[in-house]
């Protein structure tokens, strides 16, 4: 891979970077000097800032839009008080009443109120982890959501660019949904009425 190429992987990994490139308020020498500081490129520092000046912004420009428009128009919910058990997929699970189960390759989560968890009868020995205290935010988007890619994303790396942690993550499109610390929970609401207007 060439330097134009390892920029621009490392430019489109950064969405704040991105974010102000495009705004125009990234002093692009210092981007240069801390790129090369952190990534140790084997290149000038001309190099490296020729590197940032031709990234096309048009290409994303348009994939950006393309994101924005289709978010236009969700709606975001939360709950809170929720509680995530993970089990080994062999155990069966009666009562999940108003729980969302995710079963994977070996184990399978289950989202639910904390009331409802705690009845779970699940054994001891097939309980792999809990995490209490959680916050559940749906995303409900319009159908046509499928034939845009970096939608989810787009949602997760601005959650993630505010120093939002996400604990886990249950897609059903056109809906997502986002668990996150309770804590966290009206600051990414937020965060997401702000993207979505």
């Amino acid at each position: 891979m060439n330097l134009n190429q390892q920029i621009w992987k490392i430019i489109q990994s950064e969405p704040e970077t991105l974010k102000g490139l495009r705004k125009g308020v990234i002093n692009v020498r210092a981007l240069a000097k801390y790129y090369l500081n952190a990534h140790k490129f084997n290149a000038s520092l001309d190099a490296v800032i020729s590197s940032i000046r031709r990234f096309d912004m048009s290409k994303n420009e348009e994939a950006e839009q393309s994101i924005m428009n289709k978010l236009k128009g969700a709606s975001v919910s939360t709950k809170n008080q929720i509680s995530c058990v993970t089990l080994k997929k062999e155990h069966e699970i009666k009562n999940r009443h108003n729980c969302k189960v995710v079963i994977g390759s070996n184990n399978m989560k289950i989202f639910g109120p904390a009331s409802t968890i705690d009845r779970l009868d699940a054994k001891e020995k097939h309980l792999i982890g809990r995490s209490d205290d959680l916050a559940e935010i749906s995303i409900r988007m319009r159908e046509d959501i499928r034939t845009t890619k970096g939608v989810l994303a787009r949602v997760t790396n601005e959650i993630f660019s505010h120093g939002i942690n996400i604990e886990d993550i249950v897609v059903c499109q056109p809906e997502f949904l986002i668990y996150l610390k309770t804590e966290k929970l009206g600051r990414a609401h937020d965060i997401l009425l702000q993207l979505i207007e």
